[in-house]
């Protein structure tokens, strides 16, 4: 209530100001007037004193014409101020502006302000965020109240099965460096985020100096999703020791924008995420997540004409496999979407003909399910299956990412 009295007596006081300011031409035109008539009331007196014989008729014109003169000059300067009509609709104008100098203002803020909070300087802000930055919670400390929200995936028998097989492998022989990168893959589809941070984190200790800021991201972005997307102090580590192997890595600073979002440096987030939107690719993982939230971060950050750059056709070829090279790429963007369709098929047929043909990894029949999963043909997807698993019925590792991917394709709960 306080800060409305305030604000209202000061827009009151401006207001007032205003109406002094035009008021005061209307009292210097008053003036002008009031010295007029008092010199047209001399002239009467001289032509009366003249005509009773009291003045020289010589001195009664003297008189008249100097006093005619500084009427002339009165009346030439009153019209050069400001023309008398003009002052007519000075109380109108006048109360006009109040009401916009105080209604206005008072609008403006209840759209931009907010009159509960206290007053934050940007100093003030800034040392909090840092504060907040500081003092987050750690991970374990956040994960306790988040636990009750997880919800692992429901997955067959079957696949049940196989991952306990890959579970019981890896135990039993913990150094298998393919065994575990495959584990925290499995652990990460099946959303056992906190295994599959663990399996990552044995990866990194196995490779030493190897490891690479993939490695790093991947450790990071488990640990996120392990607490529903905060970024604990624990993955800003593993996220600054990515940063120290590649600067540009986008996933990594993609993460380090999310994290200054939730500690009050939206300004911060809006420069890495801008930056990152426009350098692209429009493919790239962290792209839509971006486009969803920048316009809300640029207006906490006072960015008020930031609008989001339009999406080219070929991004919507991005989730299909195989993969497009960049000729590709451009001769789809320029072909009808019947037409690319067509030139996705024959690409997905070409990957069979092959793989039939030819054989290859599990990675790539897990790869060809998936596009059949993309282009919704069911059929195709258990056939291709079904000869992937007998091709690979004495393979666990195998099983279970050709299992991930069909559970995948399928949009399984």
């Amino acid at each position: 209530m306080t800060f409305w009295l305030f604000t209202i007596g000061l827009s009151t006081v401006i207001a007032g100001f205003l109406i002094l300011v035009l008021r005061s031409t209307r009292t210097a035109q008053t003036g002008t007037e009031a010295e007029i008539s008092f010199y047209k009331a001399q002239l009467t007196d001289i032509e009366r004193d003249t005509a009773r014989g009291i003045l020289d008729r010589h001195d009664a014109e003297q008189m008249h014409a100097k006093i005619g003169r500084k009427i002339l000059r009165l009346d030439s300067s009153r019209f050069e101020t400001a023309p008398p009509k003009a002052l007519k609709p000075s109380i109108l104008l006048s109360f006009i502006i109040a009401l916009a100098v105080i209604g206005g203002s008072h609008l403006l803020y209840l759209q931009l302000g907010e009159a509960s909070y206290p007053n934050l300087p940007q100093a003030d802000r800034i040392e909090r965020a840092a504060f907040l930055l500081e003092n987050r919670p750690s991970l374990e400390e956040y994960a306790k109240s988040f636990a009750s929200q997880q919800q692992p995936r429901e997955i067959s028998e079957d696949y049940s099965g196989l991952v306990a097989e890959l579970r019981s492998a890896i135990a039993e022989n913990p150094s298998d460096l393919k065994g575990l990168r495959l584990l925290a893959r499995v652990e990460a589809g099946l959303q056992n985020y906190s295994a599959a941070s663990t399996a990552q984190r044995e990866v990194l200790n196995l490779l030493g100096a190897q490891v690479t800021a993939e490695d790093h991201l991947d450790y990071a972005e488990l640990l996120i999703l392990s607490v529903g997307g905060y970024v604990a102090p624990e993955a800003e580590t593993a996220l600054q020791a990515a940063l120290q192997l590649d600067q540009q890595n986008g996933g990594v600073r993609y993460y380090i924008g999310l994290m200054f979002t939730q500690n009050d440096r939206p300004d911060l987030a809006f420069k890495l995420w801008r930056d990152l939107l426009f350098k692209g690719p429009e493919d790239a993982p962290w792209i839509d997540p971006i486009r969803a939230q920048i316009q809300e971060v640029a207006f906490y950050a006072g960015v008020h004409n930031f609008s989001l750059p339009e999406q080219s056709s070929t991004s919507a070829l991005a989730p299909v496999a195989p993969a497009l090279s960049n000729d590709a790429m451009e001769a789809a963007a320029q072909l009808s979407p019947e037409e690319r369709s067509d030139m996705i098929q024959s690409m997905v047929a070409q990957l069979e003909q092959r793989l039939q043909g030819e054989g290859g990894s599990a990675e790539d029949w897990a790869r060809l399910i998936s596009a059949y999963g993309v282009l919704g043909d069911d059929t195709a997807l258990q056939t291709t299956y079904q000869s992937a698993i007998t091709k690979f019925s004495t393979d666990p590792a195998a099983l279970v990412l050709l299992q991930n991917a069909v559970e995948s394709a399928r949009g399984s709960p």
